[in-house]
C-alpha cells in the first residue's frame, strides 16, 4: 500500500508497481487527519494485513529552519503533529491489523 498526499503522484507510482505485477492500493491523504489513519488501515485489512510500517512523513515546520527563539508556536505544532503525533496515532490504529508473529519476533 502506498500513502502520500499527491494523488497524481501516488498513482503514478502505484501504476509503476502494478506495471511490475505487485499488488498496491494507493490511498491519498494526511496522515495527521484521523480518518484517513483508519483509512490506511482498512486498506490494509484488505490487502491481508500489514507486514511492515514505515513512518515517512515528516516537516520542518518554519522554513527556511529559524532559530527556535524565532520559530513561531504553531509552525512548532505543525511538526509535531506531523512527525510524533501523526505516526503515533497510525501505529495505534495499526496494531491490530498488523500480521501475528511468534513471541519475540515483533519488529518495531
Amino acid at each position: 500500500m502506498l500513502d502520500g498526499r499527491k494523488a497524481d503522484v501516488l498513482e503514478e507510482s502505484a501504476a509503476a508497481a502494478r506495471a511490475r505485477g505487485v499488488r498496491v492500493v494507493a490511498v491519498a491523504g494526511d496522515v495527521t487527519d484521523p480518518a484517513h489513519r483508519r483509512e490506511l488501515v482498512a486498506a490494509a485489512r484488505e490487502l491481508g494485513g500489514l507486514d511492515l510500517l514505515v513512518n515517512n512523513a515528516g516537516i520542518l515546520g518554519a522554513e527556511p529552519l529559524v532559530p527556535l527563539d524565532r520559530h513561531s508556536l504553531d509552525g512548532f505544532r505543525a511538526a509535531l503533529e506531523v512527525n510524533a503525533v501523526a505516526p503515533l496515532g497510525l501505529l495505534q490504529e495499526a496494531l491490530p491489523c498488523c500480521a501475528r508473529r511468534p513471541p519475540g519476533r515483533w519488529s518495531i
